[in-house]
């Protein structure tokens, strides 16, 4: 675990108990979402995080997400582009463009379910067109 300085004191983080880190635009301050529930507000920035916790995925200017709580992804073709979406616990990311053809990448290296349909619901932990899958 590491030691981090955040508003009410020391905070000991075990970079497996966290969910997702968002960074706030307003200077060098991140939300780490943990497992618990619980949100810190800490004054590192989320590059910080990126760069000493291997097992963290940039995936937009402020998101970044550990790659063990990725569920699935899915991902829609527009016109021109794809636009990726991630899936953790109860929370939904769309990666920026830019950032889509690497995360892709990392995703297909770690074989995180994929789905490739623009019309996929789920409901609860029903899927609907099951047929759309693939591994």
């Amino acid at each position: 675990m590491k030691r981090l300085t955040y508003k009410r004191g020391d905070f000991w983080a075990d970079p497996n108990e966290v969910l997702y880190i968002i960074g706030n635009g307003d200077g060098p301050y991140s939300n780490l979402h943990l497992t618990n529930g619980d949100i810190i507000l800490t004054c590192r920035s989320s590059k910080w995080y990126n760069d000493r916790w291997s097992n963290f995925l940039k995936i937009h200017k402020t998101v970044t997400v550990n790659q063990d709580f990725i569920l699935w992804y899915k991902v829609e073709n527009l016109r021109k582009s794809k636009k990726l979406t991630i899936v953790m616990d109860h929370s939904e990311f769309e990666v920026a463009r830019r950032r889509t053809m690497n995360v892709l990448s990392t995703l297909t290296t770690l074989n995180i379910l994929r789905i490739n349909t623009t019309l996929s619901e789920f409901l609860g932990n029903e899927m609907v067109g099951l047929n759309n899958l693939e591994w």
